[in-house]
C-alpha cells in the first residue's frame, strides 16, 4: 500500500523533469575559457539566458568579481626609464 505522502509527492512531482545544467559553477570558475565562451554565446542569443547552464556561468561570473584575473600573456616588467643627464654649465651649482 502506498503511503499518503508518498502519493502526494508522487502527483505533485507529476514527472515533470528539472532541467539540469551540463556545467556547474566550480566548474566555470575552474575553466575560464569555457566560462568566457559560455557567457559570450548566453548573452547573444535571449533565449540560452534563461537555461540552468547560462545561469551558472553568470553565477560564476559574480562570484569571480573582486577575485584577481589571471594574465592572459606573459607581463613584461616595466621598463626602466632613461637616467636623467645632471645639469651642465651654470645650473651645476660648481
Amino acid at each position: 500500500m502506498i503511503g499518503a505522502a508518498s502519493l502526494l509527492l508522487a502527483l505533485g512531482l507529476g514527472g515533470t523533469a528539472v532541467p539540469v545544467a551540463d556545467f556547474d559553477i566550480p566548474y566555470f570558475l575552474a575553466n575560464p575559457k569555457v566560462h568566457e565562451e559560455t557567457l559570450r554565446r548566453c548573452h547573444n542569443d535571449a533565449r540560452l539566458a534563461a537555461t540552468p547552464e547560462c545561469q551558472n556561468a553568470e553565477r560564476a561570473g559574480t562570484r569571480r568579481i573582486g577575485r584577481p584575473l589571471s594574465p592572459r600573456t606573459k607581463q613584461k616588467k616595466p621598463a626602466t626609464p632613461p637616467p636623467v643627464p645632471s645639469p651642465k654649465g651654470p645650473e651645476r651649482g660648481t
